[in-house]
């Protein structure tokens, strides 16, 4: 297989082109000459604008402050200008550019602005070429769309209005991205029973697609050959630091002999000592790749996901992955390089707060409503399912879901299939749906007459980690239609994960997911809402304070958001959490893999153990209270009792 895949991609091994990755190009897109150009009348985006709208590695890739600024502007207007050079030659060899388009000034709205950038590329409403310029902010006075162009249009749209601006290399890196390659990288195996494993996500530009013959293993060949071939990896190390402003002869020209700057240097330590010297072949081997195609090019994005198995706490596994990543960033058929963030994880008187807020008043119950004929998705840590709540002799959990179970339909073992004592996810699914089946449980569940979905994605020490997000989300479908996920990371920005969320149920809209805003929140810290709870069409969910005797000292009642629980506004202005609900002192299901049975006893205090029942607070566990109530709302719509309520 190597050997056959050795002669098709063998040009790929010093230019860093993209030859499997194929582009269906438009006749009003492809001009009918390819020849070099200038850049427009239209200007390019200030560094100050990127800092105001994107969130990207500019600000610290080209060293910008306030006392900096003119020297950092000099060197961003040289990244521009080479940057068209380099789509220039991209056009003589039919290859299109990523591209940012903005529309700025008063008075139109986003949708108009977009066809005033259609317009201005010689594209109609109804032209199918307008669904491939995404996005990428949106404002009163501004937008900004991004996807693929040749030089030579691009170079066409001129105006006062328009801001016209190649994807310069670094634009591809999401904020922060070096910083925290270095730190998640060299922490990943500090802790032996940590099983995070350091994840490049490679987002392909709009309307690329991959071949349906390739496979991420031909991908994976294709550039990792490239990369450790010895004999000519001097060449290599050249070609990428060709393609890349801070390490080429035209950066190197422009500083009249001052010292690079200290990313310049970074860069070209990894290229020259690590790169060609072949320092990292051993860690390209031994990566994983999974290709996840879109589903519809119109609305999707195709991606790649690169998981460094062997990574450890070394630095030499730091300065491996920055360099993939850079070789990935050369390629224009890339728009976007991240750095994957670890996550981690973030009822009795739950049940009548959520349906009437009167003590022990549960009208959703009286009248049936209890997530009868639902099932909800959940991913966490693992499942004790020989605690009372989930327990089912006759028909043991499966990785296939069987419709006769008793509580858990399904069970797919991405890490085990067993929760830790007292775990996170044995909790969290106990909320949603725990029921005992002998008896009324002093920890039933948000929705007791609802089955579960399991995805186990964490080890015996409580360690998350999470298979591509399309096959996570998949998990229990077609059945259930709701997943709960309590965990998550502490990036505050929208990232590859929070789109792929957002996409899953894009197209998917029988489904919803909650996610856990996170608990990165105390003292009113604003903006600590973390990726994937970022999301747009996700639901985040924060925290309240609990009631009645359940209430640990210092709590304040349900009307009073609780102090750990993550804050808005989102990185990017969106009011985020969605929704909040009960987190403190939540009761539930207590794993003790070690017994067979246990259930309820003692009921433990806030914060605390007794038995098979187990007390915590977090957004972790309002985020399973929202989910069993979606559960309880979507049987309410099923069974007919809209608009009436009988």
């Amino acid at each position: 297989h190597i050997q056959k895949n050795k002669k098709i991609l063998s040009t790929m091994r010093v230019q860093m082109a993209a030859p499997l990755w194929g582009v269906a190009y438009s006749s009003l897109w492809r001009p009918a000459g390819a020849q070099m150009v200038t850049p427009p009348e239209s200007r390019h985006l200030t560094i100050e604008e990127l800092n105001a709208i994107l969130q990207t590695d500019a600000t610290k890739e080209f060293d910008w402050s306030e006392e900096n600024a003119i020297k950092a502007g000099l060197l961003w207007d040289g990244a521009v200008q080479f940057e068209w050079n380099k789509a220039a030659d991209a056009e003589l060899n039919g290859q299109r550019f990523p591209y940012i388009l903005c529309h700025i000034g008063e008075g139109l709205s986003g949708y108009k602005r977009k066809l005033a950038l259609a317009e201005a590329l010689n594209l109609t409403e109804n032209d199918t070429d307008i669904y491939y310029l995404r996005t990428l902010y949106n404002a009163d006075d501004y937008l900004c769309v991004y996807g693929q162009l040749f030089a030579s249009v691009a170079a066409g749209v001129t105006g006062e209005e328009f801001i016209v601006q190649p994807l310069v290399q670094t634009l591809k890196f999401l904020n922060n991205f070096v910083d925290n390659a270095n730190q998640e990288v060299g922490k990943s195996n500090a802790n032996e029973q940590e099983i995070y494993v350091p994840t490049l996500d490679v987002i392909l530009c709009p309307n690329v697609a991959i071949e349906e013959n390739v496979t991420a293993d031909d991908l994976a060949f294709e550039v990792i050959d490239s990369l450790v071939q010895k004999t000519i990896a001097s060449k290599l190390a050249a070609a990428i630091s060709d393609t890349y402003y801070l390490t080429s002869e035209a950066y190197g020209n422009s500083t009249d002999g001052s010292e690079p700057s200290e990313r310049a240097q970074l860069w070209n330590t990894l290229l020259n000592d690590y790169q060609k010297a072949g320092v990292c072949d051993e860690a390209y081997e031994m990566t994983t790749w999974t290709l996840t195609r879109a589903a519809d090019l119109e609305t999707g994005l195709t991606s790649v996901q690169i998981e460094f198995n062997n990574t450890g706490n070394t630095e030499q596994d730091q300065a491996c992955m920055l360099t993939l990543a850079l070789a990935a960033a050369s390629y224009p058929d890339v728009c976007s390089v991240e750095m994957r963030e670890p996550v981690g994880t973030s009822n009795h008187y739950a049940t009548w707060l959520t349906q009437s807020e009167l003590t022990n008043e549960r009208p959703f119950f009286d009248v049936g409503l209890n997530g009868e004929g639902q099932t909800v998705t959940i991913s966490d840590t693992g499942i004790d399912q020989n605690n009372c709540y989930f327990l089912d002799n006759e028909n043991p959990a499966s990785a296939t879901y069987n419709t006769n179970s008793r509580k858990i339909a399904q069970y797919v073992p991405f890490v085990d299939t067993s929760d830790y004592q007292y775990g996170h996810g044995t909790h969290v699914a106990g909320t949603v749906a725990g029921k005992r089946d002998d008896a009324t449980g002093a920890a039933d569940g948000i929705a007791p007459g609802a089955k579960l979905a399991f995805a186990d994605i964490g080890n015996s020490a409580g360690s998350l980690r999470l298979p591509n997000d399309y096959e996570l989300l998949s998990v229990g479908r077609p059945y259930s239609k709701i997943h709960s996920a309590s965990w998550g990371s502490e990036f505050p920005f929208y990232t590859t994960q929070s789109r792929n969320f957002d996409q899953f149920m894009y197209e998917n809209d029988d489904f919803l997911i909650l996610v856990a805003a996170g608990n990165s929140g105390a003292g009113d810290a604003p903006q600590t809402v973390g990726s994937p709870a970022t999301g747009k069409n996700i639901i985040a969910v924060g925290a309240h304070h609990n009631t009645d005797d359940s209430r640990p000292r210092g709590a304040l009642g349900p009307s009073y958001i609780a102090d750990f629980s993550s804050r808005g506004p989102t990185s990017d202005g969106r009011t985020k959490p969605d929704i909040i609900s009960v987190g403190k002192a939540v009761l539930s299901a207590g794993a003790v893999p070690s017994e067979f049975g246990e259930c309820d006893g003692k009921i433990p205090g806030p914060n605390s153990s007794s038995g098979g029942l187990l007390s915590l607070q977090g957004t972790s566990m309002a985020t399973p209270v929202a989910a069993g109530t979606a559960a309880i709302i979507r049987q309410y719509f099923e069974e007919g009792y809209y608009p009436t309520g009988e």
